[in-house]
Formats: structure tokens, C-alpha cells, sequence
């Protein structure tokens, strides 16, 4: 059973309520999407039609930076949507918006000439770890939403070490997300 949630003419006229969707059929008129269905309200029974319209999503030019490397995509956006530096589109963040010769903190997707993101939702975290008298540079790939902790314990190609310390655009932080860190200082082992 699909529901859906719209005014009822009966008993909510301003107010969306949940109703079950009976019948549907969904296409495109110009520039625009369709959504039309038959459809009984929860709380009255009344069956009614319904309709909902949305513009088409349109393209806009993205430049995605991922693992050091960054390439144009195509994101696609609906036109009156507004973006914002530091928005998430799925795994992307915003980083920077032109709009004709310049950059704008913020801009509908009409207006959007690109759109500069990052993806965060695999990120490579660098690490200084420090074994004995030796201290290596390495990566290790985490989600972007995960947090790094300072005493957590972590593995990095079948080793174990534990952070020490935690560097970000702020400076040391104790608990930080993987795509906020700059670099991650351990000791290698359990200590």
C-alpha cells in the first residue's frame, strides 16, 4: 500500500494528511513532471484526485574532487533549488558556487554556473605513526562521517596503533569526523 501526504478537500483543506494512494500515473508536459492519483484520506475515507507538479531537475557542471584527484560531473538539480557552500548532496559537499565571473556563498541551481564539491563519503585520513624510534607516513580510508578519537584504537593493513593526537583546519582537536581531519598522529601497538 503507497501513501502519500496532501490535503484532504473534506476534513483538511489547508493541512496535509496522510491518504492512500488508490490509483496513479506519473509522466512529463514540458518543462515540468506530473504526479495524478486517486487517492482515500486516513482520517475521513473521502477518495479524491489529487496532482503534483515539479520542474524537470536540470544539469548543472560539478567539479568533484575525489582522492586528490578532481574531474567534471554532472549533478542534477531541480532549477529553484537552492545550494550552499557546505550543503551535502548525497556524498558531495559543497565547497564553492560560481555564478558568472565570480563565486557566491549561495545560489539557485538556474543560476549556478558550477558547483565545486568534495566527496566525503570515502575519505583518505593521513597518519604519522610512530613505532620505536621510527615514525612513518601513511593513509588510511574511512567513512566521512566516521569519527576519529583520541585513545581510540584503529587498524591500518593488518596493524594496530592508537591515536595520540588529532589535527584538523582548527588545530588539535580531540574527537573529530574523518573528512574534517588534516592528520592523525599514533603509536603503533597497543599501548
Amino acid at each position: 500500500m503507497r501513501m502519500l501526504e496532501v490535503t484532504c478537500p473534506s476534513c483538511s483543506p489547508d493541512e496535509a494528511v496522510e491518504h492512500e494512494v488508490l490509483r496513479s500515473r506519473r509522466g512529463s508536459r514540458g518543462r515540468r513532471l506530473y504526479f495524478e492519483a486517486t487517492v482515500r484520506c486516513s482520517r475521513c475515507d473521502t477518495v479524491h484526485r489529487t496532482e503534483l507538479r515539479v520542474p524537470k531537475p536540470i544539469e548543472v557542471e560539478a567539479v568533484v574532487s575525489r582522492e586528490g584527484e578532481s574531474r567534471v560531473e554532472t549533478l542534477h538539480l531541480f532549477p529553484d533549488e537552492e545550494v550552499r557552500v557546505g550543503d551535502r548532496l548525497d556524498d558531495l559537499e559543497v565547497t564553492a558556487i560560481e555564478v558568472g565571473e565570480g563565486r557566491a556563498e549561495s545560489a539557485s541551481a538556474e543560476e549556478a554556473d558550477t558547483v565545486w564539491t568534495v566527496d566525503v563519503g570515502v575519505v583518505e585520513v593521513p597518519l604519522s605513526l610512530h613505532a620505536g624510534e621510527k615514525t612513518v607516513s601513511d593513509k588510511v580510508k574511512m567513512g566521512g562521517d566516521e569519527y576519529v578519537e583520541v585513545g581510540e584504537t584503529l587498524r591500518r593493513r593488518g596493524e594496530v596503533f592508537t591515536v595520540k593526537s588529532v589535527l584538523t583546519d582548527e588545530g588539535k582537536a580531540r574527537r573529530a569526523r574523518a573528512r574534517d581531519v588534516k592528520r592523525v598522529y599514533g603509536v603503533s601497538g597497543k599501548r
